[in-house]
């Protein structure tokens, strides 16, 4: 109830409402920067709030740490997994609250036993014993729901799920959501993907500019009506007509080889986008990281305005032009300890 969040020079939440119902899959939805991460991470705990009210079951509740939350039975998954890759999947679902003998040794036998059931639970095929660090990225998000149910939880905080799974993983994940909603677990469920939202919420509630705009069941609305409400005024088409003119070629590589790529070309014309699609582990990422000098070619050429390029090195991809930004941002992209100016520079 009228939850608002200020952090120097600019306010995230202003005046947020939000209810939630027993067993829902209740959809937030929002651009980036609506505000929908911050609310979640004060309702899980995990940040504090400037102003207004969080009830529990009728009961006003104070966070000052998502220990105080799991308390009262919320648990969020982030979309930057927390976990310990070194733990096994059974240490990581219990962590910080591992089962203890005498003299303060941990129970491995317990910790086993009740991790299986969990699993089982869930109809899981996941070895509890398996280091998180060999896990896929599917079984590593299915840990972080397994985790969520060994403290009790009540409503769970889904924050972009179905980011990295494939369609038969997604599948998988909607049914373990049914599951949970018929043992009357409430899930918050926050995702860009409109076709989902639409597939496996109850209801959903817009944010815009850090405000709640309205919640609406979902059977009755609509796509358009929801993204409309989004962007805060009505869309004549969702994808514009483009005037694209073909220009004249400014990057070209030719006879790409290496780890996972043989033999691709392509050209790329001044101002446009060019696509390139694929599964995983189909040569896509391997073969932008090459063009960057991030991992070596085996064999090819890269030119940029139809002069030959030197890009055995990421420095001298970035002297001829050539930027880069990786999928994988948290390890990649960014220096976490570091600022933001230094960040950018």
């Amino acid at each position: 109830e009228s939850v608002t969040k200020k952090f120097p020079g600019v306010i995230a939440l202003k005046d947020a409402q939000l209810q939630v119902k027993r067993g829902e899959v209740h959809a937030i939805c929002g651009e980036n920067g609506a505000g929908k991460s911050t609310l979640m991470k004060i309702i899980a705990g995990a940040q504090s709030y400037t102003s207004g009210h969080i009830y529990v079951e009728g009961e006003e509740v104070f966070f000052h740490s998502t220990k105080e939350a799991e308390k009262h039975g919320i648990a969020m998954i982030y979309q930057e997994f927390n976990m310990v890759p070194e733990l096994s999947v059974a240490e990581n679902m219990y962590l910080g609250r591992l089962p203890l003998k005498g003299g303060g040794r941990v129970d491995f036998g317990k910790l086993y036993k009740d991790a299986e059931e969990i699993i089982n639970r869930l109809q899981l095929h996941i070895n509890i014993r398996t280091k998180v660090k060999h896990l896929s990225v599917a079984e590593a998000q299915m840990t972080e729901i397994a985790k969520c149910l060994t403290i009790g939880a009540k409503i769970i905080i889904m924050d972009e799920p179905t980011a990295a799974l494939t369609d038969e993983e997604i599948k998988v994940l909607f049914e373990i959501i049914e599951d949970l909603k018929r043992k009357g677990i409430s899930i918050l469920y926050i995702s860009h993907r409109m076709d989902e939202i639409f597939q496996i919420a109850d209801r959903l509630t817009v944010f815009r500019d850090g405000c709640s705009i309205e919640t609406k069941d979902i059977k009755d609305t609509n796509y358009a009506e929801v993204v409309s409400l989004m962007v805060g005024r009505s869309l004549e088409s969702m994808y514009p007509q483009r005037n694209y003119r073909p220009e004249e070629v400014i990057f070209e590589a030719k006879d790409i080889h290496g780890k996972g790529v043989n033999g691709v070309s392509i050209e790329l014309r001044k101002g446009e986008i060019l696509g390139i699609a694929g599964l995983l582990g189909s040569g896509t990422i391997e073969l932008s990281k090459m063009i960057y000098g991030a991992i070596p070619m085996k064999s090819g050429e890269i030119f940029v305005h139809g002069k030959k390029v030197d890009n055995s090195s990421p420095n001298k991809s970035i002297q001829a032009g050539i930027g880069f930004v990786s999928d994988d941002r948290k390890n990649e992209g960014l220096v976490l300890g570091r600022s933001i100016r230094e960040n950018i520079i």
